[in-house]
């Protein structure tokens, strides 16, 4: 038995916090004994050498910038593989989630998301998003939602003038045939496109949140990545999730977080050697979550992977402007540009995301995010390996804990 760390679960049964061991015996296993209930061995990864290049190995939790506020459980859809299943849960007060909002705020979080069942639903929203706007101005605003209300225009409109910065649409796959599986109505396709567009026209930074269901909609990510590629001027983000076992989804046949690694980077033409000799260790990563950004020109991917650009330590601002200079000479740039560049870049050391937006928009140079996360549950969750994520959740009972932890749990789910 070859033993690759110590961390801490939970049982199964009963959801107390129990030790483990990460051992690698044909695949990468969790061993892990409860008291009460005895021994559990469950598969956490296929690709004994990818786990062994991605799992944490700094024990230290990297602190939270992110977090997640469910505004409503209600929902305007029913999916099969829905994590919140539960719809009769009443919706907060509009104090109570101002109180909410409050708490996150005074521990460091810079970017809250709205989130449910679908919060288009609650007829305050806008209310809360200006809220957020007037009082905590220097915190990013994020709608996540299925996208059929945005389909109205108008509707749109009001979020916007509320102060929303960013939305994150889930969008499963270009093909109706995909919605009818997942969701008993093909008409929804349409619906989600006509969204898009109007995010579109008002120029409102998106991200499109992809589930993965094996054998329901293999070719979703090659579709989507190519429609993105084609729609940078608005899409900043891809998010691919896989489809576990939590809510109301049933089914054990899972993606390993190696196979949707691999199914994106082919959809792009790339393997894993483009992430891992580019950038190394500073890719963002751990056995439960993938992240980096690539670079394009033109429309072309170039030169070097650019990850944890939100950090933006000097060693990074050095890398960047590596990367730019060599298109600045090969373009013959006008020397303006060069010299703004440079002014962007040094005018502060720990160069800011939005600083980084302004020189890569002064040259004509397109970021897209990719964030490819594997959903724990309780039979794998890995503490360990959670508190890299950096996301926070907002409980049922106000309670604010580790995203993961929450998908995993009874408290995303109750």
């Amino acid at each position: 038995m070859n033993i690759i760390k110590k961390t801490a679960s939970v049982c199964p049964i009963c959801s107390q916090t129990i030790k483990a061991i990460i051992l690698k015996e044909k695949g990468i296993w969790m061993l892990k004994r409860c008291e009460n209930h005895g021994v559990f061995k469950t598969l956490l990864e296929t690709d004994e050498i990818f786990y062994q290049q991605v799992y944490n190995k700094n024990e230290d939790n990297l602190g939270a910038d992110f977090a997640l506020l469910c505004v409503t459980h209600r929902c305007n859809l029913r999916c099969s593989f829905c994590a919140v299943p539960n719809r009769d849960i009443p919706d907060e007060s509009l104090d109570w989630i101002k109180r909410k909002i409050s708490d996150l705020v005074q521990m460091g979080i810079n970017w809250i998301g709205l989130t449910g069942g679908e919060p288009t639903l609650r007829e305050d929203l806008p209310e809360i998003i200006n809220f957020i706007r007037n009082t905590y101005p220097g915190v990013l605003i994020s709608l996540v939602t299925n996208g059929i209300r945005l389909s109205d225009a108008t509707y749109l409109k009001t979020l916007i003038e509320a102060g929303i910065d960013f939305v994150s649409l889930s969008i499963n796959d270009l093909d109706e045939i995909t919605y009818q599986k997942m969701n008993d109505n093909s008409k929804i396709l349409a619906i989600k496109l006509r969204a898009l567009e109007n995010l579109k026209k008002e120029g409102i930074k998106t991200g499109l949140s992809i589930m993965l269901l094996r054998d329901v909609n293999p070719n979703a990510i090659s579709a989507l990545m190519s429609w993105s590629l084609d729609n940078l001027d608005f899409i900043e983000e891809i998010r691919i999730r896989n489809a576990t076992m939590v809510g109301r989804f049933e089914e054990s046949k899972e993606y390993m977080l190696s196979e949707m690694v691999d199914v994106v980077l082919s959809s792009i033409g790339k393997d894993r050697n483009f992430v891992f000799k580019n950038f190394g260790k500073e890719i963002y990563h751990s056995s439960s979550n993938f992240c980096f950004v690539i670079f394009l020109y033109k429309g072309k991917i170039i030169g070097k992977t650019f990850s944890e650009y939100y950090k933006s330590n000097l060693i990074a601002n050095v890398r960047l402007l590596e990367v730019i200079l060599r298109y600045i000479i090969k373009e013959k740039a006008l020397i303006k540009f060069a010299l703004r560049s440079l002014q962007i870049i040094f005018s502060d050391s720990r160069m800011g995301k939005e600083r980084m937006y302004e020189l890569l928009e002064l040259m004509n140079i397109r970021i897209l995010r990719i964030k490819i996360w594997k959903w724990p549950r309780e039979p794998n969750i890995d503490f360990n390996e959670i508190a890299t994520t950096g996301g926070l959740y907002v409980t049922n009972e106000g309670e604010i804990i580790s995203l993961y932890r929450a998908i995993s749990s009874s408290s995303l789910k109750s």
